[in-house]
């Protein structure tokens, strides 16, 4: 029997259950930034300029959407509203913490752009 071994996921996990599970590209393995646990000790998502009322997000433009959700996620977001059109999908995100709202926009699986959003409330 075979075992295998050595494969790489993107897991999306919400309200503590495993919501989906894909096979990462063998490209995206090993890559520091994911696969090293020192980088959410050492920067988790936050601007280092001092101000802790703020979560970066703008980084996660380009990368594959769910890893992105994960990382909203983990950096103190939730999802609010989304919606879909034309292959474009639209998901609002609430961080209570900093009173942050924002808007991603996602197209083929990816994250084409994040903005500042009014429609949190």
């Amino acid at each position: 029997m075979e075992h295998r071994k050595d494969r790489c996921a993107i897991v999306r996990i919400a309200d503590g259950r495993v919501k989906s599970a894909v096979r990462a590209p063998e490209a995206d393995c090993d890559k520091g930034r994911y696969s090293d646990s020192s980088y959410r000790d050492r920067d988790r998502g936050r601007n280092s300029g001092g101000n802790r009322n703020y979560v970066r997000y703008q980084d996660l433009e380009g990368e594959m959407a769910l890893r992105a959700y994960d990382e909203l996620e983990y950096r103190g977001f939730k999802e609010g509203k989304n919606h879909s059109n034309d292959g474009k999908t639209y998901r609002v995100w609430y961080n209570s913490r900093t009173d942050q709202c924002i808007k991603t926009l996602s197209v083929n699986k990816r994250i084409k752009e994040i903005m500042e959003s009014n429609r949190c409330y």
